[in-house]
């Protein structure tokens, strides 16, 4: 637990100096995380048998990634660059399937896509987010209130469901988690949500909305994973976070809560 506190006070420390910083670091940032996220993802399904091209997948998520960032903060096109890059990629698939013959080449070809959809495509709204032109709620309180929220959810529920939880939630899943322990994530997460809204200064109301949500569907999005971990035979997704496990793990439930904050920001605000 000492561990585990240690490297989560590291861990908001660097948050705190990304998020404030923004630009070049913010993207190196993310990208850092979907290259190990998507590493961390085609190591649970070589776990299963099958064999993804990593490579080809860690290369269509940085180039998700870089276009999203560009096209987001210096009004570059990419018009006609996507559909250059969608062919090399095309391409790229085609030589290795033909370097790896036919052998679950529609698996193969499959679960490389979704990886990059799961981890690249969801973590694109960390720069969507923070870059967010909004009069009332700009990009980088946008996403320290859906990390806040998310945080508190995640922490709210662990300790609430290790004190109170009696009814399993999800059992075939995560046996471990309880219905008092996602009902104590979604007040965690409110509460945070409430706090933040009464320091920034913003519509209590609305924040709520935001934040109840974001404390359940983020513990849908750590059940998500949680289901993938089970099917590949592993406990942790990785082990780069001491005490937390991989990126995976501990950005599971924001990979959800992210895009949902982005688009209820847009609704609402």
């Amino acid at each position: 637990m000492l561990i585990r506190v240690i490297s989560g006070l590291v861990g908001i420390g660097l948050a705190v100096l990304v998020i404030g910083y923004g630009d070049i670091l913010y993207l190196l940032a993310i990208s850092f995380l979907t290259v190990v996220g998507l590493m961390e993802f085609y190591k649970m399904v070589r776990a299963k048998g099958l064999k993804p091209f990593v490579g080809t997948g860690v290369l269509s998520g940085l180039i998700l990634i870089f276009l999203t960032y560009f096209n987001n903060n210096s009004g570059f096109s990419s018009e006609y660059v996507i559909p250059g890059i969608v062919l090399a990629l095309f391409l790229i698939f085609s030589v290795q399937l033909f370097k790896n013959g036919t052998d679950n080449s529609i698996i193969n070809v499959g679960v490389t896509c979704f990886g990059v959809i799961y981890v690249a495509g969801l973590m694109v709204h960390f720069i969507l987010l923070r870059n967010l032109e909004n009069t009332i709620l700009p990009g980088k309180y946008a996403v320290w209130l859906a990390l806040a929220c998310t945080w508190a959810a995640d922490s709210c529920a662990y300790f609430v469901g290790r004190s109170l939880g009696s009814k399993p939630l999800a059992a075939k899943i995560s046996p471990k988690k309880t219905l008092e322990g996602f009902l104590g994530g979604i007040f965690g997460s409110g509460l945070a949500g409430i706090l933040f809204g009464v320091i920034v200064g913003i519509n209590i109301s609305k924040i709520l909305i935001i934040a109840i949500a974001i404390g359940f569907v983020g513990q849908i999005g750590d059940l998500f994973e949680s289901s993938l971990k089970r099917d590949a035979g592993v406990k942790d997704s990785g082990n780069i976070i001491p005490g937390h496990g991989g990126i995976l793990d501990r950005f599971d439930s924001a990979l959800f809560t992210l895009p949902l904050t982005f688009y209820l920001i847009a609704l609402l605000f």
